[in-house]
C-alpha cells in the first residue's frame, strides 16, 4: 500500500520533473510485481514500426540506456503487443511471440520471464509497461 502512496505522491507533484515520475513508476512496478527485476517504459513510433524505450530499471536500480525494438525483426512481438492489452510470457525464449527476441535480447540481458501491459489512449496503443525476470522463470 505504502509503494501505491508513494507513486501518487510523486505523480501528483507539479514541480517534480517527468523524468523522476517515470522512474518511479518503474521503480514502484518493480516492487509491487513479483518477479520484476526489470521494469521499463516504451513508446509506439513510426506508425508501429517501432518502439523505443524512454525509461529502463533495474531492481539493483540501475537506469540503462535507451533501446530501440523494431518490427521488422521482431514481427510476432509486436503482432502481440499491438493487439493484445497483455503480453504474458512465463517462460519467453519459448513461448510463441516472444521467442523472435530469444538470441538478440532474452539471453544476452539473463531474461527468462515478460509480463507487458499495453498502455492505449483512445483505445489507440501507445506505450508498454515492461516486466522481466532476469536468471529464473517466473
Amino acid at each position: 500500500m505504502y509503494a501505491f502512496i508513494r507513486l501518487t505522491s510523486v505523480l501528483t507533484n507539479p514541480i517534480l520533473a517527468v523524468d523522476k515520475k517515470l522512474k518511479e513508476i518503474c521503480n514502484v512496478t518493480s516492487e509491487v510485481v513479483a518477479g520484476a527485476d526489470k521494469v521499463s517504459l516504451w513508446t509506439f513510433q513510426d506508425n508501429y514500426s517501432k518502439i523505443v524505450s524512454i525509461v529502463n530499471y533495474q531492481r539493483i536500480n540501475k537506469y540503462g540506456d535507451t533501446v530501440e525494438i523494431k518490427l521488422e525483426d521482431f514481427g510476432t512481438y509486436f503482432d502481440a503487443i499491438i493487439s493484445s492489452e497483455v503480453t504474458r510470457a512465463s517462460d519467453a525464449r519459448e513461448h510463441p511471440q516472444t521467442a523472435c527476441a530469444k538470441d538478440v535480447y532474452f539471453k544476452p540481458d539473463n531474461v527468462y520471464s515478460l509480463l507487458d501491459f499495453i498502455l492505449h489512449h483512445n483505445f489507440k496503443p501507445i506505450g508498454i509497461i515492461c516486466c522481466e525476470s532476469v536468471g529464473k522463470i517466473y
